[in-house]
């Protein structure tokens, strides 16, 4: 009975679809010798514009619902920033403009794990 439990990834902050894709615009600027420390998001602004995808979550109340606050792994690494690469080895988080790298992966394995525990022990 695997359906008893349905896991809700939520919108997490996603770079601007003005960009070629993350990986294609991190290269160009890193060949350049150009800075890449404005490709970020404060996860104020990101919150506020989608204040109402959030409430209308809040309206969501079924005892199988798990939602998965994945803003919370993207954004974990600076207080109120989202990054969209990795500053220690300067990979992109994300491929495109959504879909996540390796790297952007990895920054949700935690949390899956925790939703994953949970789950076991409520079976």
């Amino acid at each position: 009975d695997a359906s008893r439990f349905v896991v809700l990834d939520e919108i997490y902050p996603q770079p601007p679809l003005s960009m070629v894709g993350m990986g294609v615009s991190m290269q160009k600027r890193l060949m350049r010798n150009q800075h890449v420390d404005d490709l970020k998001v404060s996860l104020k602004s990101f919150k506020k514009r989608f204040a109402n995808y959030f409430a209308r979550l809040d309206l969501l109340h079924f005892p199988n619902l798990i939602r998965h606050n994945t803003s919370a792994a993207v954004c974990g690494e600076e207080e109120g920033v989202c990054w969209w690469y990795n500053r220690r080895n300067l990979h992109s988080y994300f491929t495109d403009h959504t879909h996540l790298t390796d790297d952007g992966l990895e920054l949700l394995r935690d949390s899956y794990t925790t939703i994953l525990k949970n789950i076991m022990k409520r079976l």
